[in-house]
C-alpha cells in the first residue's frame, strides 16, 4: 500500500478494539497521550532498544493481581514512619468560647 493508507488497517483494528472495550461497560475509559521524539531529554533509539531484553523479561513475568495499589502502599509507609507530635496541638484547633482570639493567634501575635 502507498502512503497515507499503508497503516489504515492498524487504525481500523485499534478503533474496533477501543469501541468494543468502551461499549462493554459504562465505567471503562481510555486516556490517550502523545509522546514526541523531539522533546528534550528523550532517549535515543539505541537507548530504547537496549532496554528490550528487560522489557521482555518484565512482560514474561506473570502479574500478581493481589499486589497493593501504589496509593495503599504509600499510606501504609506514611503510617509506619509516622511519629506522633508530643505538643498539645489540639489546643490550637479548639473553638473560642467568646470573642477572645485562640491561644495560637495570641502566641503568634506576641512573637
Amino acid at each position: 500500500m502507498l502512503q497515507p493508507y499503508r497503516d489504515l488497517h492498524l487504525m481500523l483494528d485499534t478503533h474496533v478494539l477501543f469501541k468494543t472495550y468502551l461499549s462493554s461497560d459504562n465505567s471503562h475509559s481510555i486516556t490517550l497521550q502523545y509522546f514526541d521524539r523531539a522533546w528534550p531529554g528523550t532517549p535515543s533509539n539505541a537507548d530504547i532498544q537496549s532496554l528490550y531484553p528487560q522489557i521482555d523479561t518484565l512482560a514474561a513475568t506473570p502479574h500478581n493481581p493481589s499486589q497493593q495499589l501504589p496509593y495503599t502502599a504509600m499510606w501504609e509507609r506514611i503510617h509506619a514512619d509516622y511519629t506522633p507530635f508530643n505538643h498539645p496541638f489540639h489546643i490550637t484547633c479548639t473553638l473560642p468560647i467568646d470573642d477572645t482570639p485562640l491561644l495560637a493567634a495570641l502566641t503568634a501575635t506576641a512573637s
